[in-house]
């Protein structure tokens, strides 16, 4: 028997539900196998494979004699050498074509779901073959590679296989990108930010990070260089000092690291030494100042950054300690006064005696700032409700204050600048407050520039300059920067002062024409093209040069709707049918609108209720089994042998097929010859003698028949025609017949018959010439004429 490429396990098996398809090999395994077991044909060995769920076997003839061992380990595919010998392999394509390229990569091209199969050393085998390369078919290295050579090292574990590059990744890290044939990888919940001296540098999504730094800030803290050059991570507006013992620590611009304590960096002024931690609050005292005890600490009020009441005399470390009710409150409250004016709205001036009076106003309201107006010795405060900008300072009778979060007494020095940005760089966190504002403040001096220490604006930027578009929120803020990404999307890198922002739980792979091109850490990425591949596709190119995502050993034909459709490197995309590629031979005939690629020859044909391929002339049919063939109008499609439909009239038989006819026969008939085209078909142990006068002559075997006469006589008899009359008689009678048209024989050639009926039953006697018949309701007899 002739081997095919491919064996259906469905052909072996009666009414199985799967079709197991095995296919011949253009190679030889090189690996291990199990006891040799002696088969008649391949099929027995494939049921062999089925039975015991594995994926190859090897048939081997000798002397007419074959043998069926399983494939039990692989290591290598090797030249085809020995004809007796014929490997197979579980295919897993779901496409007939592959039987004629007989390559390896497009037969396992498909996804092994079969439950309890040893689909782990099919994957293996698929990963070895992308690894020899995918332009052999045969998958046969020419350097001899083996499955050893694409395992990765002793803790790492294979993330993808291309064509001579194998890509690992430690173990609990996932690949983020390919470069140069190099895996970069990043742990689980990271993501690829930057790669630095052929190094990944991966953080986490919400991470803010800076290029060519290498170091990823967690969310509020920003990368931050000191002046010795080293980079660590700062809340925004300090800068990095040091790093003890893995904590980063940062202090205002000019001032030196003092001390960590409760998670806070206090640091002093160039010039000062610290000396300890007090309510929250750096000591810091020039060299050979004392510090005056806490206990003797009352409140303090500020006015022009000068303290203007107190019990003490001027202290190194001036705070402002409020007295609410008689109590000295707990938190330190600082009202500073501003270089600049608020453009804003206020609240109800309500007359005040002192700055204090207003300042306790603003902390039982809750408001961030206030305005002290002075007229003819008369003050009133109000206090600050909204803000639009800061504008210069040119009425000396107005003056504003805002809540200081900075941890810094020289922001309040008689002799320092009155910087806002300064006055407002520490984190507002007392309960309560109207922070946002204040946050609100600090992004729009950031905007126009801490180079500015007034904050104001040449350009008469105002709060809505610095705000999203509708639907997007903002993510950082810059000098003359505004950040902002789209509702569900961070910001990943700020490039040219734009935000490259990605979706949640996407990371940015490259930016293309200022566009920033996000994907799921798990895809496939090419650089330069735009495009994520999800995981267990790759990125292939149309014969047009258009991109798209496929599966290994497709290329990409058409984009449509945002669907990538792929087609074997073989075929062309012909149509798109039910959401699926419909992929064809170049020369096939297809129909739009439907999933036939017709090969030359056929054509889409309909009928029946049936959708089939079929030449010019013929309509699909259905067989007893389910199967679909050709037939004529009028005709049930039976089987297909050697390529050719057979069909017959409903409920016959096929029987063979002759000069491009087919030959059927009615069930309880079997088939005797042919005549003018048609079949001769005669009921089961009858055989064909003749036609006669049109119609065809069957009799039993046991019968005698002669030619020319359409009549078929039981065992012993025979033809007799006697005087015009035809019947079959035993041997030395002849044919007679009755009166009544009733036929049989006689002993003499001129006897007479007739018939008689005592009863139901009809009897027959035959009189001889010049004798005459009789009946008398009893007795029937012939009696001479004379009696």
């Amino acid at each position: 028997m002739k081997i095919s490429c491919a064996l259906l396990f469905s052909f072996l098996v009666t009414q199985v539900s799967c079709s197991i398809r095995f296919s011949h090999l253009g190679s030889h395994y090189d690996g291990t196998f199990g006891e040799e077991v002696t088969v008649s044909t391949a099929g027995e060995c494939t049921l062999v494979a089925f039975n015991n769920k594995k994926i190859g076997f090897r048939i081997k003839v000798n002397e007419e004699k074959k043998t069926c061992a399983l494939l039990m380990g692989f290591k290598r595919f090797t030249t085809l050498n020995d004809s007796n010998i014929r490997d197979y392999i579980l295919t897993t394509s779901s496409t007939d074509q592959v039987c004629t390229t007989r390559n390896v990569t497009e037969f396992i091209s498909g996804r092994c779901t079969l439950d309890g199969w040893d689909c782990e050393l099919l994957e293996k085998m698929r990963d070895y073959c992308v690894f020899v390369g995918s332009d052999k078919p045969d998958c046969i290295s020419s350097k001899a590679v083996s499955m050893d050579d694409i395992e990765c090292p002793k803790g790492q574990h294979r993330v993808a296989v291309k064509k001579v590059a194998l890509l690992c990744c430690p173990e609990g890290e996932t690949l983020a990108e390919e470069r140069n044939g190099k895996a970069l990888c990043c742990p689980e919940k990271k993501v690829l930010k930057e790669v630095l001296n052929d190094t990944a540098i991966c953080c986490a999504p919400t991470d803010n990070y800076e290029q060519g730094t290498g170091l990823c800030c967690p969310p509020r803290l920003v990368p931050s260089k000191s002046s010795s050059g080293s980079i660590g991570c700062c809340p925004s507006g300090r800068i990095y000092v040091n790093t003890q013992n893995g904590v980063d620590h940062c202090c205002p611009n000019g001032e030196e690291f003092g001390k960590r304590e409760g998670g806070i960096d206090y640091c002093c002024p160039e010039g000062k030494i610290f000396q300890e931690v007090k309510n929250g609050k750096a000591i810091c005292c020039g060299r050979g100042v004392a510090r005056i005890p806490a206990s003797k600490l009352t409140a303090y009020f500020f006015s022009n950054s000068t303290v203007i009441e107190t019990t003490s005399a001027l202290m190194c470390d001036v705070s402002v300690y409020m007295k609410f009710h008689g109590v000295s409150v707990s938190c330190r409250i600082r009202f500073s006064h501003l270089g600049s004016h608020y453009d804003g709205t206020f609240g109800e001036e309500v007359g005040v005696s002192r700055v204090g009076e207003c300042t306790l106003m603003a902390f039982k309201n809750k408001k961030i700032g206030f305005r002290i107006k002075v007229n003819e010795q008369k003050k009133t405060c109000a206090l600050l409700t909204t803000f639009k900008r800061f504008t210069t300072l040119n009425d000396s009778n107005i003056r504003d204050y805002i809540l200081t979060t900075s941890i810094s007494d020289q922001v309040c020095t008689v002799n320092a600048a009155k910087n806002v940005t300064g006055f407002i760089s520490g984190q507002c966190t007392t309960d309560r407050w109207d922070c946002e504002l204040l946050e609100k403040m600090r992004d729009y001096c950031m905007f126009v520039g801490s180079d500015k220490p007034d904050c104001i604006s040449s350009t008469g930027v105002s709060m809505e300059d610095v705000e999203c578009p509708k639907g997007q929120n903002r993510v950082a803020v810059k000098k003359e920067v505004v950040l902002c990404c789209p509702e569900g999307e961070i910001l990943t890198e700020q490039r040219n002062g734009k935000a490259l922002c990605c979706p949640e739980k996407k990371v940015l792979k490259e930016v293309l024409n200022d566009t920033a091109i996000c994907c799921d850490p798990t895809d496939n990425y090419e650089q330069g093209t735009g495009r994520c591949c999800p995981s267990r596709l790759v990125l292939s190119k149309s014969s047009s040069g258009s991109i798209g995502c496929c599966p290994k050993g497709k290329e990409f034909a058409k984009r449509v709707r945002e669907v990538d459709y792929c087609c074997p490197s073989n075929k062309k995309l012909k149509g798109i049918f039910n959401g699926k590629s419909i992929c064809c031979n170049p020369n096939d005939n297809y129909k739009t609108g439907t999933s036939f690629c017709c090969p030359t020859g056929k054509q889409y044909s309909s009928g029946n209720g049936l959708e089939h391929c079929c030449p010019s002339g013929l309509v699909p049919s259905k067989s007893i089994s389910g199967s679909i063939g050709c037939c004529p109008s009028g005709r049930t499609y039976v089987k297909t042998q050697n390529g050719v439909d057979h069909c017959c009239p409903n409920t016959e038989n096929f029987v063979k097929r002759e000069g491009g006819i087919d030959y059927c026969c009615p069930n309880g008939e079997t088939f005797r010859g042919k005549r003018g085209g048609a079949a001769i078909c005669c009921p089961n142990g009858n055989i064909y003698k003749e036609h006669y006068n049109g119609n065809k002559i069957c009799c039993p075997t046991t019968d005698n028949y002669k030619a020319a006469t359409g009549r078929c006589c039981g065992s012993g008899r025979f033809y007799n025609k006697n005087n015009g009359v035809e019947a079959c008689c035993p041997p030395n009678k002849y044919a007679a017949k009755a009166p009544n048209g009733y036929t049989d024989c006689c002993k003499g050639q001129n006897d007479n018959l007739y018939t008689f009926k005592p009863e139901d039953t009809t009897y027959m006697i035959c009189c001889k010439p010049g004798t005459m018949f009789t009946f008398d309701g009893k007795v029937a007899e012939c009696v001479k004429n004379s009696e």
